[in-house]
C-alpha cells in the first residue's frame, strides 16, 4: 500500500535535479563571479583613496584652508540627507 501523494517520487526527483542544476550553475559561474567581486572591491578602495587624496589637495572656497577627510564625511552626510529628503518628498 502506498500512502501520500502518488507524484511525490517524481516531485522529489525534480527537486533533486533542480538542486544539482543550481550547484552546477554556481560551479560554472564561480570563476567569473569571484574575480568580478574582487575587482569591484579593489575599484571601490582605489576610488576612496583618490577621493581622499583629492580632498587633501583642494582649498576651501570660503576660508582657503586645505580640505581633508572631514570634508568628505560632511559631503557624504549632506548627500545622504538630500537623498532622504527626495525620498520623503516623492514616496513610491
Amino acid at each position: 500500500m502506498s500512502s501520500g501523494n502518488p507524484n511525490s517520487g517524481r516531485d522529489n526527483f525534480y527537486r533533486a535535479l533542480s538542486v544539482i542544476g543550481a550547484a552546477y550553475t554556481i560551479a560554472l559561474l564561480a570563476p567569473f563571479i569571484i574575480p568580478l567581486a574582487l575587482f569591484s572591491l579593489l575599484n571601490h578602495a582605489v576610488h576612496k583613496y583618490r577621493l581622499r587624496k583629492a580632498a587633501r589637495s583642494f582649498p576651501c572656497a570660503q576660508c582657503g584652508r586645505l580640505l581633508g577627510n572631514e570634508s568628505i564625511a560632511m559631503a557624504d552626510n549632506a548627500w545622504s540627507q538630500h537623498m532622504r529628503d527626495l525620498q520623503n518628498d516623492r514616496p513610491h
